[in-house]
C-alpha cells in the first residue's frame, strides 16, 4: 500500500463517518417535523421531562431527547432555556442529582452506597460525580450517607 493510498483510505473513513452523523441529524430532523409542526416550549418540556424520568439511570443523548421530544435541538435548548433557564443536559444532570441525593439519604450508610447510586442514577465517572454534588449540595456524597439527617439515625 502506498502513502496516497493510505491517506485515500482515510478520507474514505473520514467521510464515511462525517456522513454517518448527518444522516442521523437529518433523520432526527426529518422525523421530528413531521411528527408535530408547532408545540409550545411548555409542551416540549413535559415530554423530555417524562422521559428524563423513564429514563433516569440511563445515559441519555441530546439527540434522543429531541425524538421524544418531536423537535431539533436548538428548538429544546430554547424550550429549557425558557422554561428552566438551564440545557437539557444541565437540567438532566441536575435532576439525577437529586435523585442520588435523596437515595443516599435512604441508604442509612450501606458500606458501597455511594459508587452504587452513583452508577443507578447514570453517573459512571465518581470523580466527577462527586464534584457535581458538593457543588450543588454543598457536601461530599460520602457525608450526606453519614449525616446526622439521614432516615436511619431519625428515632
Amino acid at each position: 500500500m502506498t502513502k496516497y493510498d493510505n491517506r485515500e483510505a482515510r478520507y474514505g473513513r473520514l467521510l464515511q463517518r462525517f456522513l454517518k452523523s448527518r444522516r442521523a441529524r437529518l433523520r432526527s430532523d426529518v422525523c421530528s417535523r413531521r411528527r408535530m409542526p408547532s408545540t409550545s416550549y411548555a409542551t416540549i418540556v413535559r415530554r423530555v421531562l417524562d422521559v428524563m424520568a423513564r429514563h433516569s439511570n440511563e445515559p441519555l443523548a441530546i439527540g434522543e431527547l429531541c425524538c421524544a421530544a418531536g423537535v431539533c435541538e436548538r428548538t429544546l435548548r430554547n424550550a429549557f432555556h425558557r422554561v428552566h433557564g438551564v440545557s437539557p443536559k444541565q437540567y438532566l444532570i441536575r435532576y439525577r442529582l437529586k435523585g442520588a441525593h435523596e437515595a443516599l439519604l435512604r441508604a442509612r450508610g450501606e458500606r458501597g452506597a455511594v459508587t452504587r447510586v452513583a452508577t443507578d442514577y447514570g453517573f459512571l465517572e465518581l470523580g466527577r460525580f462527586a464534584c457535581a454534588y458538593r457543588d450543588m449540595f454543598g457536601v461530599r456524597p460520602s457525608d450526606t450517607l453519614r449525616s446526622e439527617e439521614s432516615p436511619s439515625n431519625k428515632r
